[in-house]
């Protein structure tokens, strides 16, 4: 009997940057079954944070443009040449600039395209605007939540027949893997320090101002209380404005990007996201994984990882007040962290496995691709 041939995918994305949906691309890549598919990447910008980290995936086709904007148009024309020479079965998208130039390129082709949509918030711009346009020209969506599905109906991206959802995940390392000690030793911070989290890039939607805030308030109870941040972004300078002007600058701790945020995680009592919008919160399983207890905002997906008072808590959006008394509230009950902690890490065993996610996602390839030859 003849082996079935395996099915081509190409994956498409605009830079190898260190987003959500960067490493879940990383992830699905690393794990996909090679015994059914050869995996391609095309990423269209020159060197980035992750360059080195794809570079290592084992049976890995990486074309890279290199170019230094976006914006260059030849990106089409390159992409165009690579989908001829690779003549893949699937193209996967990732993010709205790969969205965009994977349709355009296949325009007048019956080549299949699937899209992963990672974001829920409605950008009235011009290649967003092209995005949600050229959307039509797709055979399948992938929605990382519930919540991201109703976002593509309601914003006429495509119709709910189009659309599979697969909810994200993470490959987290054991609980017991790191010694914090050696972590806060590091770090200059007390062995007796209250330590609270926050992992997001310093955009508006992620709320820091609004934690900042609650911190000041947590700190008139709990003096020795460090809130580490990690990640960058064009709002850092101002939250560090803030926290000058607030005078917690001796309680608040600004680590930037790190490769590995797990050990930092298993300092943490807390790990807080007090974002606006999130169409999943992949930084939240990551805390989930480490049976570190979470507050979040109640928007969005997030209450489709967290459940009031079994795995985290949630406060409403915006409010400095009650995200400040939820952190009290944890910080004064140990056993309560605990106990959300151990359900928040049971929880994302059993519902948010890695090996799920990449599974369904072979499912769809299999059912979108072609007769095989």
């Amino acid at each position: 009997m003849t082996p079935l041939r395996k099915i081509k995918i190409l994956q498409v994305v605009q830079a190898f940057a260190t987003g959500g949906a960067e490493i879940y691309l990383y992830h699905l890549c690393e794990l996909l079954n090679r015994d059914k598919f050869e995996v391609y990447i095309v990423n269209f910008l020159e060197g980035d944070q992750l360059n080195d980290r794809f570079s290592q995936l084992k049976n890995v086709h990486i074309t890279s443009f290199d170019y230094s904007s976006r914006y260059d148009f030849r990106i089409l024309f390159s992409l165009m040449k690579a989908i001829h020479c690779i003549k893949p079965d699937i193209i996967h998208t990732q993010l709205p600039i790969a969205n965009i130039y994977s349709r355009i390129a296949c325009l007048f082709s019956k080549q299949i395209i699937v899209s992963t949509q990672h974001s829920t918030e409605y950008i009235r711009n011009f290649f967003h605007a092209v995005d949600r346009i050229t959307a039509l020209r797709n055979t399948m969506y992938i929605a990382n939540s519930e919540y991201t599905a109703r976002f593509l109906m309601k914003y006429h991206y495509c119709n709910t027949d189009k659309i599979r959802t697969i909810p994200l995940s993470i490959q987290a390392p054991d609980t017991t893997r790191n010694l914090p000690s050696e972590t806060l030793k590091q770090l200059n911070i007390p062995q007796n320090a209250a330590v609270i989290g926050m992992i997001g890039s310093f955009k508006t939607q992620k709320g820091h101002v609004y934690l900042i805030h609650a911190m000041s308030e947590v700190v008139k109870l709990f003096p020795n209380c460090i809130l580490l941040l990690l990640g960058e972004g064009e709002l850092m300078q101002s939250i560090k404005n803030l926290v000058s002007s607030l005078g917690l600058v001796n309680n608040v701790r600004f680590l930037g990007l790190q490769s590995d945020i797990y050990p930092y995680i298993q300092l943490m009592k807390i790990c807080v996201f007090p974002s606006l919008t999130e169409s999943f919160g992949l930084a939240i399983l990551d805390a989930m994984s480490q049976k570190v207890p979470v507050i979040a905002s109640n928007v969005d997906a997030i209450p489709e990882l967290v459940e009031h008072n079994r795995t985290g808590l949630l406060v409403p959006i915006a409010d400095k007040t009650q995200l400040a008394q939820a952190i009290i509230y944890l910080l004064n009950n140990e056993t309560i962290r605990h106990n959300l902690a151990e359900n928040a890490f049971q929880t994302h065993k059993k519902s948010f496995s890695f090996s799920d996610m990449v599974q369904k996602t072979e499912k769809l390839y299999l059912e979108l691709s072609p007769a095989k030859d």
